[in-house]
């Protein structure tokens, strides 16, 4: 990883901490944009002042309803998905997603190396599942890593 230069002193804490979380090594650790949101802190953008605590934890309310339909556009047809795709942390730069359909039919991200992790929404958020699948081989089967 490439290191960054240090953030100046005047950087509050809660920003490095996100700084920080957003260059973890594995993007599978990294939290998704609902946790980011919620680590932020509101500000008023003309004072830079901080909103009063009922008026921030309603806009921060507002911020993350937004998220609460997670759909994911699967790369191969296009199709979107809440339940279940397969990731590629490699292809598209770590955004290579492919639904349940097209994983049955025995597609793959664009490289048979890779593996795809098995990614499933659990109260609104996608996790990983730990499970990790190959190409198809000969005989029409994949195989699977449990970690």
């Amino acid at each position: 990883m490439i290191a960054l230069p240090a953030l100046p002193e005047e950087v509050p804490k809660y920003y490095k901490d996100i700084v920080e979380i957003c260059r973890l090594r594995d993007p599978i650790q990294r939290p998704p944009a609902r946790k980011l949101l919620e680590m932020f802190l509101l500000t008023n953008e003309l004072t830079s002042e901080p909103e009063p605590e009922a008026e921030k934890a309603l806009v921060l309310r507002q911020i993350v309803d937004e998220f609460n339909h997670l759909e994911i556009l699967c790369d191969m047809c296009e199709e979107e998905t809440s339940a279940q795709a397969f990731h590629c942390n490699v292809c598209s730069d770590g955004d290579f997603d492919i639904c349940l359909t097209c994983m049955n039919k025995g597609v793959h991200c664009y490289d048979p190396a890779h593996f795809l992790v098995e990614m499933a929404s659990k109260q609104g958020v996608l996790v990983a599942l730990n499970s990790y699948y190959s190409s198809m081989k000969a005989d029409g089967k994949r195989d699977v890593v449990h970690l």
